[in-house]
């Protein structure tokens, strides 16, 4: 018997390619709930799970898409400050957008009224309303106050909650669950900081009546942007078997450029920003980079953890471990050993170089149309899949499936 997972990466707008993606499985218009059944446990974070809050919604994947799609929408979400803060520069250390407006946009965009359904439904309530009770849902996030990754549950009763092991030990039960609604899961996973989001999210548990306000960030800062891993160990630990688990982890794309270090056989680069130069950036130069590395999920890192804990063998693609998620980046000509732009014709330098430079948050109109152009040129096999692990001089996927069809075409056999 087969324990089926599905697990949705953070990335903001990007996480239009998760919806597209569902769509090539079942159908434009399936409906939230008829795509949640199918899985056993599902996790997410941030952009991610912002798509598993719409399809608890009931809403038909044609219409969270749209979400995705509308800029009205989206400005809703990432409400911006002052202008002054997106100047050259400031943009890398500042944030741009407000956090309590943020929640008043996900709640006006995470209602069905037809199925008498809102943003305030507690996580343990959803699998009875999905019309699946044995579902289970995590969303992770990050505990700003206590400093580390947390994960909010539908199961009350998982192996992974303190209270679980405190009971086991015949301790004290000091650790009360964390109820909190779909809402607040939510806004705290999608919270990123630094150069995104302003403040903490606040909220307090529904556990009990005057509990304090709990401050959090986005679950990427608890190292699960791609949060495959934590799934497993989950499934795990509340009785799945490894050798009946079955996972498909969907990202929100992958941009990888070549680091140059001007030897004198190394490719060089059809354009300057295609790819990167090592050299020491300086102290402005590392915040930028510190601003941003806790939203990077190395090329490779967590799904590779994840095909090792099932204890997979280096071979053809497994069926039961599929990572699917556009692999953004210059393909290397070996005959002239330059490194080419990707895609094909229709793809403008201005509009590469934009896709190439692009943050999680999107909000143009222009550029989201970019990553659902990007879409449309992934299911084509424009652009290669990331799979489980990249190596080699083209630094291409050697383990999992190289190809959307190909994963898909697997996916389809479950």
């Amino acid at each position: 018997m087969s324990y089926s997972i599905l697990s949705l990466d953070g990335g903001g707008t990007w996480a239009l390619i998760q919806v597209r993606v569902l769509q090539q499985r079942y159908g434009d218009d399936a409906t939230g709930h008829s795509v949640l059944r199918n899985y056993d446990l599902v996790i997410a974070n941030s952009g991610g799970s912002l798509v598993l809050a719409a399809m608890c919604m009931n809403h038909p994947l044609s219409k969270i898409a749209e979400m995705f799609l509308n800029e009205n929408v989206l400005q809703t979400i990432f409400v911006k400050k002052p202008f002054f803060y997106y100047a050259p520069w400031i943009k890398h250390f500042f944030p741009r957008f407000r956090t309590m407006a943020k929640i008043e946009g996900l709640r006006k965009q995470l209602v069905n009224k037809e199925d008498d359904l809102d943003s305030d439904i507690l996580l343990t309530e959803l699998p009875r309303r999905i019309g699946k009770d044995s579902l289970q849902i995590i969303i992770t996030c990050f505990d700003y106050d206590r400093e580390r990754a947390v994960y909010f549950r539908s199961n009350k009763d998982s192996a992974m909650e303190t209270g679980f092991i405190e009971k086991s030990l015949g301790l004290p039960l000091n650790d009360a669950f964390k109820t909190v609604s779909l809402l607040h899961a939510i806004h705290g996973s999608s919270n990123a900081p630094v150069q995104f989001f302003d403040d903490p999210a606040e909220f307090a548990f529904d556990t009990e009546k005057g509990s304090p306000i709990k401050r959090f960030w986005d679950g990427a800062v608890g190292g699960n942007n791609n949060p495959i891993a934590v799934g497993i160990l989950e499934a795990v630990a509340n009785g799945a078997v490894k050798e009946e688990i079955r996972i498909v982890s969907i990202g929100t794309a992958n941009i990888l450029t070549p680091i140059l270090y001007n030897t004198n056989d190394e490719p060089k680069s059809e354009r300057d920003w295609l790819v990167k130069y090592g050299k020491n950036e300086g102290f402005f130069g590392d915040l930028k980079k510190m601003a941003s590395s806790i939203l990077d999920d190395p090329p490779d890192a967590a799904t590779f953890n994840a095909h090792q804990l099932l204890g997979m063998l280096y071979e053809k693609p497994n069926k039961k471990l599929i990572r699917i998620n556009p692999l953004v980046k210059p393909i290397l000509d070996e005959k002239t050993n330059i490194w080419m732009k990707p895609g094909n014709a229709n793809w403008t330098d201005e509009d590469l170089k934009t896709l190439f430079s692009m943050d999680m948050a999107v909000i143009e109109k222009n550029k989201v149309e970019l990553i659902n152009t990007l879409c449309k040129d992934f299911f084509a096999g424009m652009f290669d899949n990331q799979g489980i692990r990249i190596g080699g001089k083209k630094i291409e996927p050697i383990l999992g499936h190289r190809k959307f069809n190909e994963a898909l075409k697997d996916w389809n056999e479950w």
